[in-house]
């Protein structure tokens, strides 16, 4: 099946040290995980499901205690010429976009991967990456 446009939906490492990357790939046939040289097609709700239970509203920023020069990312755009973009944004249905970033918030240490999901009327949600791939997995090995 042909293959339109991916993005990494999350990165680990093995146990024997090697990088797996998590792909979520738009085909003809609908949306599709990609783990090494396994492929797991998606059920068509998946994406809702995992995005209303676990999806929160996109607003990095607000609790930081900013002074005030520094708007808080709420939108694709934001994320975009503050260079927190990893990767183009991935269309996937009717009005819906998915983009990866990364996000250090203030004082912390290590920044975080997330992932956004952007739906047109809707508030964008957004949430770590390894806690919306996970349930995906899932869907996607149980619907076999």
């Amino acid at each position: 099946m042909r293959e339109t446009a991916h993005l990494v939906v999350n990165e680990h490492l093995r146990a024997d040290g090697t990088l797996e990357q998590t792909t979520l790939a738009v085909r003809e046939d609908g949306l599709w995980l990609l783990q090494g040289e396994t492929a797991l097609r998606l059920p068509e709700a998946a994406l809702r499901v995992v995005w209303r239970r676990y999806g929160k509203p996109l607003a990095l920023g607000d609790d930081e205690g900013r002074d005030g020069d520094e708007e808080a990312v709420t939108t694709m755009e934001t994320l975009r010429t503050r260079g927190l973009l990893r990767g183009e944004p991935l269309a996937v249905g009717a009005g819906q976009w998915l983009v990866r970033f990364r996000y250090l918030p203030r004082f912390a240490v290590i920044g975080h991967d997330y992932l956004a999901l952007f739906s047109d009327g809707d508030e964008p949600l957004c949430e770590q990456c390894v806690t919306i791939c996970e349930p995906l997995l899932y869907l996607a090995r149980s619907s076999k």
